[in-house]
């Protein structure tokens, strides 16, 4: 089971197994099946540095939930929000490295430093199982609560497989 990385401060999204995206042999996935979006609720996590997007940090869960299947978010403090999908074409336990995009609506994101940004992009692996992956934000600083259409995109290679918005409201 692939489970979600959340961005401490706010972005998210993840891999089981704590794989990094380097080292791991990339299955090819055929498409990416949607098995829901909403409000997530998530397990312990562990934080791990990532210099490239706006919170400076994500975080590893060990579990996650979609609590309410909804596209509208409430722009709130401690919100986790994000998708669950199945990777079509990847065998068990076999895993493939995805490109996680989230890109904001204007302004952008402005972090404590004076950094502004209205796209963050990474590499992740996730392992093909019975269960869906998940990538998930987390609202956790008052500088993320920027309401408007939130998407996030999974690509891999040059072909993106698929793109799911979310409305933030106040």
């Amino acid at each position: 089971m692939h489970l979600g990385l959340a961005i401490l401060f706010s972005l998210t999204a993840i891999g089981l197994g704590g794989i990094p995206a380097a080292h791991a042999q990339s299955a090819r996935v055929e498409r990416i099946e949607i098995a829901g979006t909403g409000i997530i609720e998530i397990g312990k996590s562990k934080t791990i540095k990532d210099k490239e997007i706006i919170t400076g940090s994500r975080s590893e869960a060990t579990s996650t939930k979609i609590v309410q299947n909804t596209t509208e978010i409430p722009a709130k403090i401690d919100t986790v929000f994000g998708v669950d999908f199945r990777m079509i074409g990847v065998a068990k336990g076999k895993r493939a490295k995805i490109r996680i995009i989230w890109r904001y609506p204007e302004p952008g994101l402005k972090n404590p430093k004076g950094n502004v940004t209205t796209v963050d992009a990474y590499d992740d692996v996730f392992t093909s199982s019975n269960e869906p992956n998940t990538v998930y934000w987390s609202l956790a600083s008052d500088w993320t609560l920027v309401p408007g259409k939130w998407s996030v995109e999974l690509w891999q290679d040059r072909r993106r497989l698929i793109n799911v918005d979310f409305n933030l409201v106040k």
